[in-house]
């Protein structure tokens, strides 16, 4: 990753807390929009702020810690290493989890036979990473998984731009900050003309725009190397404009303010060398990672709850005590992500690195 606080196994210990603490909030912001209650002090909700603008910060972080790969894309790593790696580390996970949303509505919604036929067309295509970059849609079936399908768009098109821009401007390095530019400016354009084709609508003009802005702050970031004694110079103004969206309403609905502003000032403080001795704990490093699969399972483990073992009386304390089952909930998925990362995830990767596949 940029030049910043590296632990020995290579993570950041701010940016596993950043990926916490975004998948416990995009895991409530769900549960209250499925219970519709309402709460005096935070609302993840219906709220002041849209908690699923929180997606781009996930693709900011993404584009962020891609930077590491420009180096090795530039002395010949083969796009089969580059873009398998990431698809076998991600598919398993959404491929599992989708199809278990999907035996769920199944069993718990009166389908007719067409409309199963299409459910099942859109959970495949969904969990193998390509329909909602393709239909601009989200399968119904856990509807969040297009995050990943146009994450990985995201990396075939950052692999390939590099690759070619490297044959074609060897000695030059500014096509570090070329590439990136144009693709935020495309979704730039697909979002401001409303693009609704394949390969470039709404979900992935939200992508590109996020997730090359992260990448232009990664390498930024490596450039220009700041330490503890410049960085909280340069983010306290930025840090003072983060505040703003909750003082004007506006700048809340406002994507490029919140990325441009809010989200790379927390990329920028994620370098803090003081910051990540703090937050470098095993523990951070554990919850970060089952947080992929909390990502994935939080909607089926929803609707499994509430279609299925919900009794009158529990529904009653749901409703009563929203914030306390919120809890409840969110306990349950990191339970179950643990599980799924101890006996599926990690079993996979060995045998995937066996095999030479990642």
């Amino acid at each position: 990753m940029p030049d910043s606080y590296i632990r020995k196994n290579n993570r950041n210990g701010c940016l596993d807390i950043i990926k916490i603490l975004a998948t416990i909030l995009i895991l409530f912001h769900h549960y209250q929009q499925f219970i519709n209650v309402r709460f005096t002090i935070i609302n993840f909700w219906g709220g002041r702020f849209y908690l699923g603008n929180l997606v781009e910060l996930f693709f900011l972080i993404s584009g962020f810690l891609i930077c590491n790969y420009i180096p090795k894309i530039e002395d010949g790593l083969s796009a089969k290493k580059f873009l398998l790696r990431r698809y076998f580390r991600l598919i398993p996970i959404v491929f599992l989890s989708t199809v278990m949303d999907l035996v769920i509505m199944v069993l718990s919604t009166p389908f007719s036979f067409r409309e199963r036929i299409d459910l099942v067309f859109e959970a495949v295509f969904s969990s193998l990473g390509v329909f909602s970059v393709i239909s601009g849609e989200s399968s119904r079936a856990n509807y969040s998984i297009w995050y990943i399908n146009v994450l990985l768009y995201c990396y075939v098109l950052f692999y390939i731009s590099f690759r070619l821009m490297k044959r074609v401007s060897n000695k030059s390095r500014f096509y570090k900050f070329v590439v990136p530019m144009f693709f935020m400016v495309l979704g730039v354009v697909i979002l401001k003309f409303g693009i609704e084709i394949p390969f470039a609508n709404e979900y992935i003009g939200r992508g590109l725009f996020a997730f090359f802005c992260g990448m232009i702050i990664g390498v930024v970031i490596d450039r220009i190397r700041l330490s503890d004694r410049w960085l909280l110079p340069i983010t306290l103004p930025l840090l003072i404009l983060s505040i703003l969206p909750f003082c004007f309403s506006y700048l809340c609905e406002s994507k490029p303010y919140i990325i441009l502003v809010c989200y790379a000032n927390i990329l920028f403080l994620s370098n803090s060398q003081c910051l990540n001795r703090i937050f470098d704990k095993p523990v951070f490093e554990l919850l970060a990672n089952i947080s992929f699969h909390a990502f994935c399972f939080h909607l089926p483990v929803r609707n499994l709850l509430m279609r299925f073992f919900i009794f009158d009386s529990f529904k009653l304390f749901v409703f009563s005590h929203g914030l306390i089952s919120m809890i409840l909930y969110m306990l349950i998925v990191y339970a179950i992500s643990y599980l799924t990362y101890q006996t599926i995830e990690k079993p996979l990767i060995g045998v995937f690195r066996k095999k030479g596949v990642i």
